[in-house]
C-alpha cells in the first residue's frame, strides 16, 4: 500500500490541474499518514480534486484540531511511541487500540504464561503465549475477577486466537511443561511408556506478545500456583507428577538434567536435538 502511494503521490506532484497551494499542502499529510494512515490521506486528496474541480483558487486548508475530540488519550501515544522496532502491522494495531481494550488487556495478562517449544523443522527454539481456557478453570478465573465474556472479548478484539486442545507428552527422562515470570509447571513420570496429557488454552498474538513487553506486565505469582494444583488435580489416575518450582530452584537443578539428558543421548539419537536445546538452555542458566 505504501508503495501505491508513493506512486500516486508522484502523479500529483506532475498534475498540472492542482494549485500549487494543495499541492505544497498536501506533502505533510502524505508525510504524516501514507504508512500507517493511507486512507486519511486518500480522502484528503479525494476532497481536493474535486474541490479543484469548481474552484481553480483553491486553496489548502490547514486541519484546525483546537475544536475537535482528542481521539487517542495520551497514554495510548505514549504506547505508540514506545514501540520502536516492532513491525509495521504491530504499530498499526497499537494505533487502533481503544483505552477500553487497553485496560481489559492489563487486566487478563498476568494471568498468561508461556512455553519455550523445540521446533523440529527449523532447529530453533519458539517462544508461545497461552491463556489457559477459563471455561476449563472457571472457579480460578472467577475467584481473580475475570469473567468469561472478558476473555470473548479478546478473543473479539484480536488479542487471542484459538482456545482449542494442546497435548503436553510426557516421558520418562524429560522435562514437559511451561512458566510464567516467576514459576516453572513441570510435568515428570517414573512410567516407561509415553502419557499425553490434554488441555485447552489460547494462543496470545504478536501483538499482545508485543503489549506485555512494552507495558512490563508481570505474570501472577498465586494464580499460576493454583493452576498448577488445579492441572494436580486433573492427572490424578494418570503416570503423571506435577511439580511447581521457582525459576531460580528450576536454574539451579537444570546442569544435573543435563548431565541425565547426555548419557541417553548415548543411547537415542532420537533424544540429539532436544539434548542441544537444553545444552543452550544449560548454558544461559550456568
Amino acid at each position: 500500500m505504501a508503495d501505491t502511494l508513493e506512486d500516486f503521490f508522484e502523479l500529483i506532484e506532475e498534475s498540472q490541474k492542482l494549485p500549487k497551494p494543495v499541492l505544497l499542502g498536501l506533502k505533510q499529510p502524505y508525510k504524516l499518514n501514507h504508512q500507517d494512515r493511507p486512507y486519511l490521506f486518500l480522502a484528503e486528496c479525494l476532497f481536493y480534486a474535486l474541490a479543484c474541480q469548481h474552484n481553480k483558487q483553491q486553496q489548502y486548508i490547514e486541519p484546525d484540531f483546537s475544536q475537535e475530540t482528542e481521539v487517542i488519550s495520551k497514554p495510548l501515544e505514549e504506547l505508540v511511541s514506545r514501540a520502536n522496532g516492532y513491525s509495521k502491522r504491530i504499530t498499526q494495531d497499537l494505533n487502533r487500540f481503544s483505552e477500553e481494550e487497553l485496560q481489559l488487556f492489563r487486566k487478563i495478562a498476568p494471568f498468561t504464561f508461556y512455553d519455550n517449544s523445540f521446533d523440529e523443522f527449523s532447529g530453533e527454539t519458539v517462544l508461545d503465549h497461552y491463556l489457559i481456557s477459563h471455561a476449563d478453570f472457571l472457579d480460578l478465573f472467577t475467584k481473580y475477577g475475570v469473567k468469561g465474556n472478558e476473555v470473548s472479548r479478546l478473543i473479539e478484539y484480536g488479542l487471542i486466537s484459538g482456545g482449542g486442545r494442546h497435548e503436553i507428552i510426557v516421558e520418562k527422562g524429560e522435562l514437559s511443561g511451561f512458566q510464567n515470570d516467576n514459576l516453572v509447571l513441570i510435568f515428570i513420570t517414573e512410567s516407561d511408556e509415553r502419557t499425553t496429557f490434554e488441555y485447552n488454552a489460547f494462543h496470545l498474538t504478536d501483538t499482545p506478545k508485543a503489549l506485555i513487553k512494552i507495558l512490563e506486565i508481570e505474570t501472577d505469582v498465586e494464580f499460576f500456583r493454583e493452576l498448577g494444583e488445579e492441572f494436580k488435580n486433573k492427572v490424578k489416575g494418570l503416570p503423571i507428577n506435577i511439580e511447581i518450582l521457582g525459576v531460580n530452584d528450576f536454574k539451579k537443578g537444570h546442569s544435573v538434567y543435563t548431565i541425565f539428558v547426555t548419557k541417553m543421548f548415548r543411547y537415542h539419537k532420537l533424544y540429539y536435538k532436544k539434548y542441544k536445546y537444553f545444552l543452550k538452555l544449560t548454558k544461559l542458566f550456568i
